[in-house]
């Protein structure tokens, strides 16, 4: 039985080693943040309606539960910018461990989603 990747998963394969190639810079400007020092993992808010897609989430029954959670996360800055990272970003690569040293910690850093168009490429 031979392995091979789909198509879809070649794409995302090649993108993400883009990703990994593009200097500490850029994926500053592209809102990634260091999530994993251990591990070298790198992730951004991957969404503009994170916020809602957060509440949803952690409380399917009650999105007004749900809001007020994430505003109560939003009491310390960037709280819960960093819990949308760490936990639910799909938007998450690996890099060296050097390079992810040099990227902003995601502890308390008020970045939200930048979109495309705001991207530095």
């Amino acid at each position: 039985m031979s392995w091979r990747l789909t198509k879809s998963q070649k794409i995302r394969l090649e993108e993400r080693e883009r990703l990994q190639a593009l200097s500490v810079r850029d994926l500053i400007e592209m809102g990634y943040r260091r999530t994993s020092n251990r591990h070298g993992l790198i992730s951004r808010i991957d969404r503009e309606d994170w916020r809602e897609e957060m509440a949803r989430k952690h409380s399917p029954w009650s999105f007004e539960e749900g809001m007020n959670w994430v505003k109560a996360l939003s009491f310390t800055p960037g709280g819960a910018e960093d819990h949308y990272r760490r936990c639910y970003s799909r938007d998450c690569i690996t890099v060296t461990p050097e390079k992810a040293m040099k990227i902003p910690n995601s502890n308390w850093d008020p970045v939200g989603f930048v979109s495309s168009s705001e991207k530095a490429i």
